[in-house]
Parts: structure tokens; C-alpha cells; sequence
């Protein structure tokens, strides 16, 4: 049993690490060329992670793993409502999604506790993921038809940060390349979400960055230096003004006229949709109904799990918020780095979560995978493991 969980410890891995190059911002240019590869990688991942839970123990919450109530709680109830939906099939594919990225960080803690998942290896690939997700986003974007440019990835970019901050140990040069074309392939693609929830994580990585400086000495050199790094994006935004404008003010997104349906079809329901939703895949419905058109999803988690889920789908992601900032404090009290990284990726996440969706997207397991990377590393500081 012994050899068969480390062979499967090793061929979970490889899986990830296929996954992290594959299903990560470069997952856009398989769909340009209409090829399969990232559609069965997410049936192989999932059947992987779900053979070493199995295996490792199907308590998800095994090993003192707090975020483990989050995913018990959201796979029940997407299951829960894909059994009752009409649409079983399509109900079924949301849930793989879901479980893709939740059961991405179980594993992951698993595989980071217990010394499977070490940093060098995930540096090295990680940088390898930014190259390629970076060079095939760009590629997509202006070489792409408008279906595929449209989304080119560009969360994908923002998960890999995370996780290049946690593994990049000593290597702060090559680190620091690798965000500075992270941060330039964003502005190219001018992505909007993306440039927002990247700007909203890195002022809350700033300000606890700033409370875990000891003295007034380093306080006062990081208040000089934050000056200038203020003063290059002002001129940034000066002289690329007109293009920045048109993209952020004037290309309509028809958002709120998308947003305001969907939140008075619910705030006017009946009681039991109110507080139960309408039901797995019900956005897609009515908005096919009432545009007459093929369905759209939300682009916002708020509002896709308020209308599917009604009042139980806000509590279910404000229960999320508070595991992430669960482990923000619990981070707060073992090491001040890691702490940088979760405020980085939560004021990412929460941006994210209402002008877009994530909870629902394949390359969401980045997320999931950094989720479990830290809480391993936080048990790990505890010096409980």
C-alpha cells in the first residue's frame, strides 16, 4: 500500500504539473485550434485526484486541513442541485468544474505536508507556465478570432503569481523577472479584469508588506521606493491615456444591463427562490429566454450563485472569504511572506468573483492549488507536521 500511494503520489504530480502548463492562461489556444488536449486533461486530473484522496484518506478534511469544510460544503450542494436539475449532463460538467479546483487543493496539501511538492521543483515549473501562458496569451489576443480573444487567459497569469511567490525561495531576481512580464503580458492583452484584480491584490501584498516592516528606518525607504514604483504607473497611465480610456470607459460591456436582470428576476421571486435559488444552470436559462438567444453564464460568482443558489449561494461564498481569511490571520502568526501572498490572492479572488467567474473555470485549480500549498506550509510553521 505503501509503494502504491507514493507511485500514485508521483503520477498525481506529473498530472498537476501537465495540468499547471496546459489548463493555466495557455488553455486558450487549444481552443483556436479546436484540439481536445485540455478537455481530457481535465477528465485525467480528476480522476488522478480522486483516486489519491481515495487512497490518502476520503476525509477532506484529514490532516487538520480548515479549507476542506469549504469544498465538503460546496461540492454538496452543486451536487445536490445538478441531481435535480433538467439538464443532468451539463449540470454534471459544472460540478466537474467545481471539484476540479477544490479537490486540486486537497491533494496539494497532502502532497506539500508531507514533502511530495517541494519548492525548487515547483519554482522551475512555474516559471516554464508563465513563459508559455504568457506567449500564448499574447498570441491569442492578437492572432486569435474575437471568440477566443476575448478571454485570453489572462487569470490564469494572475494565479501563477501566487504560486511563484511561495516556491520561489532564494531566487528573488528571477522571480521578480517573471512577475515584471506577467505584469507587461497584462497591460498588452489590456484585459481589464485581469489589470483590476491584479492592481486590488498587490495594494493589500503593499500594505501588509508595509505593517511587517520592524522599524521606522525600512518603513520609511519602503514609503520612498513605493513613491517611485506610484509615480512610474502614473506616467504609464499618462501616456498611454487615450488606449487605456478606450478600453476601460468607452468598449461596452453590457454588464450592468446583464447584472440588473438577473438580480431583479431573484429579489422579486418567490420565497423559496429567494432563499433556494432557481436552480444548477438556471442564468443560463432565463437569460436564453429573455434575449431569445443562447444562454450566457453570470461573469460574476455573486450573481451565478445568488440566482442558482438564492440566498444559501451567498452564504456558501461568504463562507469562502472566511476560510482565505482564516488563513491570513492563521498565516499572520507563522510567517509574514506567506501572509503577502494570501492577501495578494484574496483582494485578486474578490475582485474577480464580481465582474467574472471563477468558481466554475478550469484553470481555477491554480488557485486550488495554491490554497493547499499554503495551508500546508502554515500547519507545517505550527510545527504540528
Amino acid at each position: 500500500m505503501i509503494i502504491n500511494i507514493k507511485l500514485l503520489s508521483r503520477f498525481v504530480i506529473v498530472i498537476i504539473s501537465m495540468s499547471i502548463i496546459f489548463l493555466g492562461p495557455s488553455d486558450r489556444i487549444y481552443d483556436l485550434y479546436e484540439v481536445g488536449i485540455n478537455k481530457n486533461l481535465r477528465i485525467i486530473m480528476l480522476a488522478t485526484m480522486s483516486s489519491y484522496i481515495v487512497f490518502t484518506g476520503v476525509n477532506l478534511t484529514k490532516y487538520k486541513f480548515f479549507f476542506g469544510r469549504f469544498v465538503y460544503l460546496f461540492i454538496f450542494i452543486v451536487l445536490l442541485y445538478s441531481v435535480y436539475s433538467p439538464s443532468l449532463n451539463t449540470s454534471l460538467v459544472m460540478l466537474s468544474k467545481a471539484m476540479l479546483w477544490t479537490l486540486a487543493a486537497v491533494c496539494s496539501y497532502r502532497l506539500r505536508l508531507f514533502g511530495r511538492l517541494n519548492n525548487e521543483f515547483m519554482f522551475r515549473l512555474i516559471c516554464v507556465s508563465i513563459i508559455i501562458g504568457c506567449a500564448s496569451s499574447l498570441y491569442t489576443k492578437f492572432f486569435g478570432d474575437l471568440r477566443t480573444s476575448q478571454n485570453v487567459g489572462a487569470y490564469g497569469l494572475i494565479w501563477l503569481v501566487p504560486l511563484l511567490f511561495v516556491s520561489s525561495s532564494k531566487s528573488i531576481f528571477i522571480r521578480n523577472i517573471m512577475i515584471t512580464i506577467v505584469l507587461i503580458s497584462l497591460l498588452l492583452i489590456l484585459k481589464r479584469g485581469a489589470i483590476i484584480s491584479f492592481s486590488v491584490g498587490g495594494a493589500l501584498y503593499l500594505i501588509v508588506d508595509y505593517f511587517s516592516r520592524n522599524n521606522i528606518k525600512e518603513k520609511l525607504s519602503y514609503i520612498i521606493s513605493l513613491f517611485f514604483l506610484v509615480l512610474s504607473l502614473i506616467l504609464f497611465v499618462y501616456w498611454f491615456r487615450e488606449t487605456l480610456y478606450q478600453r476601460f470607459f468607452e468598449d461596452p460591456t453590457q454588464r450592468d444591463i446583464f447584472y440588473s436582470i438577473l438580480y431583479q428576476n431573484w429579489v422579486t421571486s418567490e420565497l423559496v427562490n429567494f432563499v433556494f435559488g432557481f436552480g444548477s444552470l438556471s442564468v443560463v436559462s432565463y437569460t436564453a429566454y429573455y434575449f431569445g438567444t443562447e444562454g450566457l453564464v453570470a461573469h460574476s460568482d455573486w450573481l451565478q450563485l445568488t440566482h442558482d443558489y438564492g440566498l444559501l449561494g451567498i452564504l456558501l461564498l461568504l463562507y469562502f472569504y472566511f476560510t482565505i481569511i482564516y488563513l491570513l490571520f492563521a498565516s499572520l502568526k507563522v510567517d509574514l511572506y506567506l501572509a503577502k501572498i494570501i492577501a495578494f490572492s484574496f483582494g485578486a479572488m474578490v475582485c474577480v468573483n464580481i465582474y467574472s467567474g471563477q468558481f466554475f473555470t478550469p484553470n481555477t485549480f491554480l488557485f486550488g492549488l495554491f490554497v493547499g500549498i499554503v495551508s500546508a506550509d502554515i500547519e507545517k510553521g505550527r510545527g504540528e507536521f
